[in-house]
């Protein structure tokens, strides 16, 4: 396997971590870094890898379950007539932003902890970043899924509120299923 440079190991790896669409904060599921490496396989991939990438996964579900979690509450506040739909707008407005920033916060963690390994083992930067880019382009996904919804469900309140639930397991069991899929 081709060695890569350290200076260009660190840019890539920012350059996969920063990646945002422009303005209005949301992430952008869109893979615009080009990462000259073969798709790593689960079997190549370092333990040490896998572990530093795993909190990045369990990140985002306890965010799923926290989400879901506060979004049925709003939904039977509505319903109950104890939330107007102007605080149900701004506590999904809330929801969506802590989702984005925790996923920048865990993108920005998992980002430190592979440019470290990178480092110690110039060997495996390679797959570091074939797995990193792979990895964050489902994050993106499911967050850009997850993000979709909730800003959909105010204005179809009557027809997304009872699939709260429903929607963000299909995220999680999405999320569970490729990551398995990626790094065994």
């Amino acid at each position: 396997m081709t060695r890569t440079d350290p200076q260009n190991f660190t840019t890539l790896l920012d350059s996969i971590a920063q990646r945002r669409s422009g303005g209005d904060g949301a992430v952008s599921a869109q893979s615009s870094t080009h990462i000259p490496a073969p798709e790593a396989r689960a079997a190549g991939i370092p333990q040490e890898v896998k572990d530093a990438l795993q909190p990045a996964e369990t990140g985002m579900l306890d965010q799923f379950r926290d989400t879901a979690s506060n979004t049925d509450s709003g939904v039977q506040r509505v319903r109950a007539g104890a939330m107007s739909a102007q605080q149900f707008q701004e506590l999904i407005d809330q929801l969506a932003n802590s989702a984005i920033n925790q996923f920048q916060q865990r993108q920005d963690s998992t980002k430190e902890k592979l440019k470290d390994l990178g480092h110690q083992h110039p060997d495996w930067m390679q797959t570091i970043l074939s797995v990193f880019n792979t990895v964050t382009d489902l994050l993106m996904d499911v967050l850009d899924r997850e993000v979709d919804f909730l800003q959909s469900l105010p204005s179809n309140f009557d027809q997304q509120a009872s699939r709260v639930f429903q929607t963000l397991g299909d995220l999680e069991n999405r999320l569970i299923d490729r990551w398995g899929q990626i790094l065994g």
